[in-house]
């Protein structure tokens, strides 16, 4: 299984701190409910609106109409008093071209106009109308009988009326008009319509970006508390730390001085047990050293550096490139020529020393550990790799926590310590198991190719 620990900059965590699964679901499901609230007032919005503009289509319909029907009305009394009275009841719906001619705004608005027989068969037609349109089974018991239709396909409303038999229009015998449908043309209608549902999806879109950018600003101030808690916390650590490491540094110097003092005057036989004190008091002030440097400004003093040239001077004194590499075609040190960073130099030697004594303190067998300096992307790499027993995957996320350490020696101050200094300058220290066997740890920092001119 491959893990992988980040320290980059950008994440604004310490690793190994996590958000409860508790906390974000209960902001999920938070967020959510907003969604749904206001989508349904928004949805409720549009439903008003839809229906709002279908009353408009339906009044404009109806006054086109009653337009219409003053206008045939108007006609029909002019032609009357021209014509001798035995032809005026010969004239039914002969007006209604010449009347739409008279009024070209009409003509424009009136799709068609229909009357269908009780059968469904068409009596009289104009326009753009069904051939046949039979009407319900039903009749309206005291009057005409209206609906309004929305035709999506020709985009017209028709004005369909269902006429009661007694009041039928006899054309000829055994044909009465039953229905009468007034089609009228509703581009305003589907314009409204369009651009209320534009509205109510723009409508959607922002509500789901602001909850985004809400969720995300709620996000960052959180970790923004917990990194200021933490800094807190450092604060107090750091001063504790601090007078705890110059009170023992004292002591430890009296302890190696009587030490001495005793390996002059006593017999050789209590050489192993004096070798022991030495030891120790060693380890305690490489512990102090270390606290040090834990509490030192990350930052320091950055300075143009060629990493490749760098690490080489580290492996050197090291005296590990020696080691004979298990595959001879696979170098143990490999380095890019001119890879230029800027950072403190003390910080980077603390970085690189970390990271080459835990790769060879890892069980790897000799000849096993490699490192390589080279670029990627606008980046410098040095990469670490050992082939040793690896890290529990269960404390993968704990491995830069202060004084956490997997080694029964270990202080666990030291990655710590590296992630701390490669966060200061802007890069990120990454830390995962390798298949097959083995940790790989990278160091990346942004180049500097500019720092050498």
């Amino acid at each position: 299984m491959r893990r992988k620990v980040s320290s980059a900059v950008s994440n604004g965590e310490m690793p190994g701190r996590h958000t409860t699964g508790g906390g974000r679901l209960l902001f999920f499901v938070g967020t959510a409910g907003i969604f749904l609230l206001f989508t349904v007032l928004g949805y409720s919005f549009l439903r008003g609106q839809l229906y709002t503009n279908l009353l408009l289509a339906r009044n404009k319909a109806e006054q086109t109409m009653n337009n219409l029907f003053t206008a045939m009305r108007q006609e029909r009394f002019q032609e009357q008093s021209r014509e001798p009275r035995r032809f005026r009841a010969e004239r039914e719906f002969s007006g209604l071209t010449g009347v739409l001619d008279e009024y070209p705004l009409l003509k424009e608005k009136i799709a068609g106009i229909g009357v269908y027989s009780a059968e469904g068969e068409n009596i009289f037609r104009y326009g753009d109308i069904p051939d046949r349109y039979p009407p319900p089974e039903e009749e309206s018991p005291d009057g005409p009988l209206r609906n309004y239709v929305i035709d999506e396909s020709s985009g017209n409303l028709h004005i369909v009326t269902l006429l009661p038999s007694q009041h039928m229009h006899r054309k000829d015998e055994g044909d009465r008009a039953a229905v009468v449908i007034f089609s009228v043309r509703q581009s305003d209608y589907w314009l409204r319509r369009r651009i209320a549902c534009l509205v109510f999806a723009g409508w959607e879109i922002f509500l789901a970006i602001a909850l985004w950018r809400l969720g995300s600003l709620l996000a960052k101030t959180r970790a923004y508390s917990r990194k200021l808690q933490e800094q807190k916390e450092l604060v107090a650590l750091g001063s504790a730390a601090r007078t705890l490491a110059h009170e023992i540094k004292n002591p430890l110097s009296a302890i190696q001085l009587q030490a001495d003092i005793i390996g002059r005057v006593c017999p050789e036989k209590v050489g192993a047990e004096l070798d022991a004190i030495t030891q120790e008091v060693a380890r305690l002030r490489r512990l102090t050293d270390r606290i040090g440097d834990f509490l030192r400004e990350p930052r320091g003093m950055p300075v143009p550096v060629d990493l490749g040239d760098f690490a080489r001077n580290i492996v050197r004194r090291a005296g590990w490139q020696t080691q004979t590499p298990v595959h001879p075609d696979i170098p143990a040190f490999f380095a890019e020529e001119g890879v230029w960073i800027i950072i403190d130099p003390d910080r980077l030697q603390s970085i690189v020393e970390n990271l080459l004594r835990n790769a060879l303190e890892s069980g790897s067998a000799p000849g096993e550990v490699r490192m390589k300096v080279f670029r990627e992307g606008g980046r410098a790499v040095l990469e670490v790799l050992d082939k040793g027993e690896g890290l529990p995957d269960a404390e993968m996320g704990r491995l830069f926590d202060p004084f956490f350490t997997t080694k029964s020696k270990g202080s666990g101050v030291g990655l710590c310590i590296a992630w701390r200094f490669a966060e200061a300058a802007a890069g990120s220290l990454q830390i995962e198991n390798r298949e097959g066997g083995g940790v790989k740890a990278a160091l990346e920092i942004p180049l500097a190719e500019e720092a050498r001119k």
